[in-house]
Formats: C-alpha cells, structure tokens, sequence
C-alpha cells in the first residue's frame, strides 16, 4: 500500500473518528465583534444541519460551539436563546452513516 493511501486511511479511519469540531454556531461575542452590547443571535439550522451532515461523511463523531455573550445581559435585551435548544435537538438527531 502507497503512504498516501495509508495516510488517507488513517484520516477517514482514526483522526476523523477522534476528531472534535468547535464551530461558531452560538458565538454572539464573534458576531458582536468583541463589543458589547451583544447583537442577537442569527442561528440557521439548515446551515448547522449541512454541517453536521458534512461532518458525519467524514466519520467526525464530536462536534462542540463555543457560547459566549449568551449571558444575563444578553436574555435582557433579547429574551431566552431559543437558539440553543434549536442547537440541542439537531444534535439529538446527529448520526454517523452506517
């Protein structure tokens, strides 16, 4: 067997089985530009599922976003983040491909 095509193997068979994704997806501080006050949260669940689905091809089973500004100043100004729950039950639902 070639070394490209162990390499290749080892990818798609051990790193991506093991590998973890932190993604943006709830980052209000990002989108906010680092400033607050935070602007409210545009979370699209067809993007997040395209990404998860992306993901799943490739055997990745871990997948994490990072949450910041989501604070109490935060549920102040824009009310509870439905958009987490959104998040929770898409991940629910994430499978990898048999």
């Amino acid at each position: 067997m070639s070394t490209l095509l162990s390499r290749r193997r080892f990818l798609r068979e051990i790193a991506f089985a093991t590998a973890q994704v932190l993604e943006y997806w709830l980052e209000v501080s990002r989108f906010s530009g680092w400033k607050k006050p935070a602007i409210p949260l545009t979370f699209r669940p067809d993007v997040f599922r395209q990404d998860l689905a992306a993901y799943a091809r490739r055997g990745i089973r871990h997948v994490t976003s990072f949450a910041v500004f989501i604070d109490a100043d935060y549920v102040r100004r824009y009310g509870p983040p439905n958009e987490v729950e959104a998040y929770g039950r898409e991940l629910i639902d994430y499978r990898i491909p048999d």
